[in-house]
């Protein structure tokens, strides 16, 4: 070890290749199951973006409690549940979207040239996003991807306009599992979300999927 220098940084060869650069773009309407298309992604984007996403998958925890048992413990403590969110700033007036957030309907009696969303009491089936996802890519040009199989806006509609500032809609998307999920085979115990990344070791993109992480 005399002769040996530690190193100082964690930046390797690879490193450039795999920082996340930009913003990404957030598309509805893709696959769960099967690796998205470009036109796929291009087809479901929403609407542009101003001041970024944030993405969180948030395993639940539980400590057993047991005599004896002063400090956590390897092997003592059970995931219980997870929850999975997008939030973002849409930068777009996008009709679609906002009867969403608000849990509201396009009014049929909507006047030529204008769309009229009001209010409804009850969550139906369109009120959830299908194949709500985010479209990241590396400094090296690859693409990562995250992608809810259901998602919820629970943030409702919110939105500042102010004197010479650009105004966004902000929203908040749970993924949320289907209520089938037993009967088609699936559980109720892990949420319905994939990760793609980019193997470098094969050139191809790797799945994993909230089963999987789930798994001890």
């Amino acid at each position: 070890m005399a002769g040996e220098k530690m190193p100082s940084a964690g930046v390797t060869a690879d490193t450039p290749k795999r920082v996340m650069l930009g913003a990404g773009v957030f598309a509805q309407g893709l696959p769960i199951d099967t690796l998205p298309t470009p036109t796929q992604v291009l087809q479901g984007i929403i609407g542009a973006t101003n001041g970024g996403s944030k993405i969180e998958i948030t395993p639940e925890f539980l400590d057993l409690e047991l005599d004896g048992v002063m400090v956590k413990t390897k092997g003592l403590t059970q995931k219980v549940g997870e929850t999975a969110t997008m939030e973002t700033n849409i930068a777009e007036v996008v009709p679609s979207m906002i009867a969403k957030m608000v849990v509201g309907e396009v009014d049929d009696e909507t006047t030529e040239n204008y769309i009229k969303i009001t209010s409804k009491a009850k969550l139906v089936e369109g009120d959830y996003y299908k194949g709500l996802g985010f479209v990241g890519q590396t400094l090296g040009g690859n693409p990562i991807m995250v992608i809810f199989k259901n998602a919820l806006c629970t943030s409702g509609f919110s939105t500042e306009a102010k004197n010479k500032e650009q105004a966004v809609f902000t929203g908040t998307f749970e993924c949320c599992a289907d209520t089938d999920a037993i009967e088609q085979g699936e559980n109720l115990e892990t949420l319905p979300y994939v990760i793609w990344i980019y193997n470098e070791d094969t050139g191809d993109m790797q799945q994993t999927t909230g089963s999987e992480l789930g798994t001890s």
